[in-house]
């Protein structure tokens, strides 16, 4: 564990805690997320659910009702405008995100809510699964770390390049975030498109405070609907890295902190590699720019791991771009 100068000594009385889940037509997967959070090991009177959603159901709607779940109907078309409904009616120190397909495991909000306590963070993102087997969270309970940092620091910028081999800015599921970075960044939210995992941990990283990134496997992650990663589609792909795109550009304009400004800019080369990878129309001198800055961004903060991967589908598309995407589909199978 990274040394960090800890807060005074917690109070023992629970914090509040919102969860905001998001819902946006699936029926199917609604109730099972929230039944994940009333079974978290946490006072449940301490515990505030929200469910934003697009639509009324009957079942729903009454589970919702007998379970004491703020049931808020918002037609916004993107996540981030759900996410902003559910936190301008929430009143929790720390709100944690679920998306309606996924689940928390049941020491998800224990285990955040202690560390806010401890370390008074303004983002927190802790590591997910694609199985429920207890075997996965035992073999990470082995190498547990806990990566704190300080944006103020000396050292921060070579912790956040540790940290982002964790991912920490993928899978809302897996983040929490304190209620004042929630409320600055209400008007920004609702004008992101996509990747918004990714807009609240470069906004927390970009106010310059302590985030925690954690490898303990506390969300569970539904790998089988939705999301760019697991689409069949490939016009469905291309049409989402379009989004993509656009939202990161949006970020690297938008975050002039040095730490995000540059992790942002890593996320643009990115996603300009996935949407000539997904669009049939050949850009082959384009992606060769693209690799080039892919071998000359090593030091950068970014994944290491993704940006081996963005190498390697860049490099084949040069090749054969059908081989590039048939690639990619088989890596994020």
């Amino acid at each position: 564990m990274f040394e960090h100068k800890m807060e005074s000594a917690p109070s023992s009385s629970p914090i509040k805690l919102s969860v905001i889940i998001a819902s946006h037509d699936r029926r199917e997967y609604v109730i099972n997320a929230v039944k994940s959070v009333l079974q978290q090991e946490y006072d449940r009177d301490s515990l505030e659910i929200i469910v934003v959603k697009n639509y009324e159901d009957q079942k729903i709607d009454e589970f919702l009702r007998e379970q004491g779940v703020k049931n808020i109907i918002s037609h916004e078309k993107y996540l981030g405008g759900k996410h902003a409904a559910g936190i301008c009616v929430s009143s929790g120190d720390v709100i944690s995100f679920l998306d309606d397909d996924d689940l928390f495991l049941p020491n998800k909000l224990k285990h955040a809510s202690q560390l806010f306590k401890l370390y008074k963070f303004s983002f927190y993102h802790n590591d997910q699964s694609f199985t429920l087997s207890n075997s996965v969270q035992k073999k990470m309970d082995k190498k547990y770390k806990l990566n704190i940092i300080d944006l103020n620091s000396n050292d921060a910028r070579e912790k956040l390049k540790k940290a982002i081999n964790l991912t920490p800015h993928y899978n809302c599921s897996s983040i929490s975030i304190s209620r004042d970075i929630a409320i600055a960044a209400l008007n920004c939210i609702k004008k992101i498109t996509a990747d918004f995992d990714t807009f609240w941990f470069l906004f927390s990283v970009d106010q310059g405070k302590t985030i925690l990134v954690d490898n303990k496997v506390l969300t569970y992650y539904n790998r089988g609907s939705g999301g760019i990663s697991r689409n069949t589609s490939k016009s469905r792909s291309l049409n989402y890295s379009i989004r993509a795109l656009q939202s990161t550009r949006a970020f690297a304009e938008m975050f002039r902190n040095n730490y995000s400004n540059e992790i942002a800019k890593q996320l643009v080369r990115s996603w300009e590699i996935k949407y000539r990878i997904f669009d049939d129309n050949p850009h082959t001198n384009e992606i060769i720019k693209l690799t080039v800055e892919s071998l000359r961004s090593f030091n950068k903060i970014y994944a290491r791991k993704w940006l081996l991967v963005e190498t390697l589908l860049s490099t084949v598309y040069i090749f054969n771009p059908s081989i590039s995407y048939s690639l990619y589909t088989a890596l994020y199978k």
